[in-house]
């Protein structure tokens, strides 16, 4: 559920699609941001594509969560 101040409405949202509307401005800002903050952009993207599914989530968790570069986020 998304609280949105200015209209004072509730709107409601399922997971896939904020996920979905997340992933689609990740990938339009990949295309305009700066080379140093490619790596950012690329790491979130990965975190929103696993965050789809538990099955997918739980070993990048355990495994790949540990290897990013912290400094480059």
């Amino acid at each position: 559920m998304i609280f949105m101040n200015g209209s004072q409405k509730f709107y409601t949202m399922q997971r896939r699609e904020i996920i979905d509307l997340a992933l689609n401005d990740l990938n339009e800002f990949k295309d305009k941001c700066a080379p140093r903050l490619r790596y950012a952009v690329d790491e979130n993207i990965k975190f929103f594509e696993v965050a789809k599914s538990l099955r997918k989530f739980i070993p990048w968790l355990l495994g790949t969560y540990q290897h990013i570069d912290r400094e480059r986020i």
